[in-house]
């Protein structure tokens, strides 16, 4: 990586935080729902997640935002941000932006009607399971 990517990396970094909703959604089970583990882990590029930044310096304040996966590697998932922030905190951050997450990130799944969930839960081997 060159000085200047590694010095880009760096300050996206400090830029936000991405919100675990897997923890959260376990301390707010009467009030927040998420896709299951299971969904959450066959995730595949081209689908569409929306993840929860938050700011580093007030982890109460962030931005939720769609990213399309672009990529699946052992323990993560490599997207990119497929709008630009609303919020002024996050103006380091535009669209097209690579992000790297993981499934406990993943707080929404866009489901486009002729998805087949239940085949792909069935069939499709992913690095995260064991399957």
């Amino acid at each position: 990586m060159s000085l200047g990517a590694s010095l880009y990396h760096e300050l996206m970094e400090k830029c936000y935080l991405l919100q675990d909703v897997e923890e959260w959604s376990t301390g707010n089970p009467e009030t927040v729902a998420i896709p299951s583990r299971e969904m959450r882990e066959r995730l595949l590029p081209g689908d569409l997640v929306k993840l929860h930044f938050l700011i580093p310096s007030d982890t109460r304040t962030g931005e939720r935002m769609w990213v399309q996966i672009k990529e699946v590697t052992d323990h993560s998932y490599i997207a990119v941000l497929d709008n630009d922030p609303v919020r002024y905190f996050i103006g380091l951050m535009a669209a097209n932006d690579v992000v790297e997450f993981e499934a406990r990130h993943v707080a929404s799944i866009w489901i486009e009607s002729d998805h087949n969930w239940e085949k792909r839960l069935a069939n499709v081997r992913h690095p995260f399971t064991s399957n």
